[in-house]
């Protein structure tokens, strides 16, 4: 108590000036004692991070004709932006194509086909010379025996191979012959699978008909088919209707 009066006593006694500074230096240090209370007091609030906010980029779906009979809109599934999109088409199933009794197919062989034959009967002579070019030789069918009397045979060169090819009476080629030129690969009738592809006539079965020198198919998918000599010198495929 006396520390007190004493203090008074001698404040009391001081100048202006003194007095002045003595407050105002009272007063900082009461704010710098207020300022440490409530820095302790009140916790300061965190400063909230920014939060990653995952966006997606969609593409957009390629647009797909719908068909004649459709006649629904499609339809479009919500998406959101927590995660991607698939944006994947669920795959369809295609519909198998309608048996139209093509010419006889089968696997290819590794060689290129010298000529398509399915690609050439049935057609007419300017049709057929556009595949096989210009015809070597003519010669009218005279022969009352003939299926095709009336018409005509055109010997074409196709490649190492003369090839002769039997028009009916309206000009239409109705058979295919290898007259030259095969001999010399001297294949024998067995090995009708290593011949005909050469040809563009692939076969999956056995032939219906066998010979010493010879094997035939008398109808393989609407068509003639025979391999003969031995070695193989000819080869002859004919529409079914006009086989010799």
């Amino acid at each position: 108590m006396q520390i007190v009066q004493r203090f008074f006593a001698w404040f009391s006694s001081q100048k202006l000036f003194v007095k002045v500074a003595l407050g105002c230096l009272s007063l900082f240090i009461f704010c710098c004692l207020c300022s440490i209370t409530i820095f302790i007091l009140i916790p300061t609030t965190p400063t909230p991070e920014a939060e990653n906010t995952l966006v997606v980029e969609i593409e957009p779906s390629p647009i797909f004709p719908q068909s004649e009979n459709s006649t629904e809109a499609p339809t479009i599934a919500p998406t959101t932006t927590s995660k991607p999109i698939n944006t994947s088409l669920p795959s369809t199933s295609t519909p198998n194509p309608t048996n139209t009794s093509l010419p006889p197919t089968a696997t290819p062989t590794t060689s290129e086909a010298l000529i398509d034959v399915y690609s050439i009967l049935g057609k007419p002579v300017n049709e057929v010379e556009a595949i096989l070019g210009s015809t070597i030789l003519i010669t009218p069918n005279d022969d009352a025996d003939e299926v095709l009397v009336g018409g005509e045979w055109r010997d074409y060169k196709l490649e190492k191979y003369t090839v002769m090819v039997s028009y009916d009476k309206n000009g239409v080629a109705r058979i295919f012959t290898i007259t030259d030129g095969l001999s010399d690969e001297n294949y024998s009738p067995t090995q009708w699978n290593n011949i005909l592809p050469q040809f563009g006539v692939y076969v999956n079965v056995p032939p219906e008909r066998t010979a010493p020198m010879a094997v035939y198919w008398d109808n393989y998918q609407g068509y003639f088919i025979a391999v003969a000599g031995d070695p193989v010198w000819t080869v002859q495929i004919a529409e079914v209707g006009y086989r010799p």
